[in-house]
């Protein structure tokens, strides 16, 4: 059972929620320093200071329950935060929890921080936890000096989850290097160990092209489709390449057009060009070891790296990752693929 405090602080929160999960953390962490409500998360260091895996998941698990609404707002600087709010069955609990022994007092404890702190603009927020916790301040990861010089634009957003925690779970746990059959260019191709549930290669084609790919522990068709469907950068004109069963051909077109087009039983192959030519991602049914491969590749000439980033953790979480752990851990893993640049990574593992 999650803890119900983030509800006790979303329904005494001003305005009845809370913008944004920095926001979120930070009230939970002053509250627990500087009032009398219980001290129930452990917060540890992290690039934008105190940071509570365990209130994360609560939040997340509250959600699933669908006691806590979760939304995409853009903020003053023009990048997108996400906002929490309670549900109707949210506000129930929390007019239940009321009646509880012992938890009016949580309540008012609650609504005094956010009174205090619920509205000060972000950066004052962090600013203040900066200054007075130090001891949470992570100074090797964030530009104190900027992130308070008034004349500077935020150099953070809320919704972008790379800004949250180290990156510090990545192994190299075998190099190759070589030519590639029939050219002259060279290739670096690394396997990497990424947490604890996540193995990836990571391959660069001289300086022109990287890609990175991992096989799949159980049949993984349905649930690349579905990232592909909530994929922002795929649209229904994105370029579509499939290989099935019931053609000896190829079938090309556009992604609108064929998505429908195969199922699990009929896909050998499927290639679809991101927007701008971003990224291609490809599902690959398992032929020989039952493992299906998704593949994201880049030119480096055409590389928006936080786009790569995004679609790596899209297409990973929902593929990469063994489907008997529960949806917390997917999400903790999701964090340690995407908490630096895909570019510092690839820089990383390739040193």
């Amino acid at each position: 059972m999650p803890s119900p405090l983030p509800i006790v602080y979303l329904h005494t929160s001003n305005g009845g929620g809370i913008r944004g999960s920095i926001r979120f953390q930070k009230l939970v962490f002053l509250a627990q320093e500087e009032s009398e409500i219980p001290k129930n998360y452990q917060f540890v260091p992290y690039k934008f200071g105190p940071y509570s895996y365990r209130l994360e998941q609560d939040i997340e698990e509250w959600r699933r329950r669908e006691h806590i609404d979760r939304n995409r707002t853009k903020n003053s600087s023009g990048n997108y935060r996400v906002d929490y709010s309670l549900k109707p069955d949210g506000v129930k609990a929390a007019i239940d929890l009321q009646k509880v022994d012992g938890f009016k007092r949580v309540f008012d404890e609650a609504e005094k921080i956010n009174s205090e702190y619920g509205q000060e603009r972000l950066s004052d927020l962090l600013e203040y936890v900066y200054r007075k916790y130090p001891q949470y301040t992570d100074e090797s990861t964030l530009d104190i000096k900027r992130l308070f010089d008034e004349s500077t634009t935020s150099q953070f957003t809320e919704e972008d989850t790379s800004q949250i925690g180290p990156f510090s779970h990545i192994n190299k746990v075998d190099q190759r290097e070589g030519k590639v059959a029939g050219l002259d260019t060279s290739f670096v191709r690394q396997l990497l160990e990424i947490g604890n549930e996540f193995q990836a290669t990571l391959e660069r084609i001289s300086d022109t092209s990287l890609s990175i790919y991992w096989r799949s522990e159980t049949p993984s068709f349905d649930s690349f489709m579905r990232a592909l469907e909530r994929d922002e950068m795929v649209t229904a004109n994105s370029m579509t390449e499939i290989r099935s069963t019931e053609s000896e051909d190829w079938i090309r077109g556009k992604y609108g057009e064929l998505s429908d087009s195969v199922t699990r039983e009929t896909c050998q192959f499927i290639r679809v060009t991101a927007e701008e030519s971003s990224y291609v991602i490809s599902w690959e049914s398992g032929r020989v070891l039952d493992n299906d491969e998704i593949t994201i590749f880049v030119k480096e000439s055409d590389a928006d790296y936080r786009e790569l980033r995004s679609a790596l953790v899209q297409y990973a979480t929902a593929t990469g990752l063994d489907t008997e752990i529960t949806p917390l851990d997917r999400m903790s893993t999701a964090d340690e693929l995407i908490t630096e640049s895909f570019r510092q990574t690839a820089k990383f593992a390739i040193s």
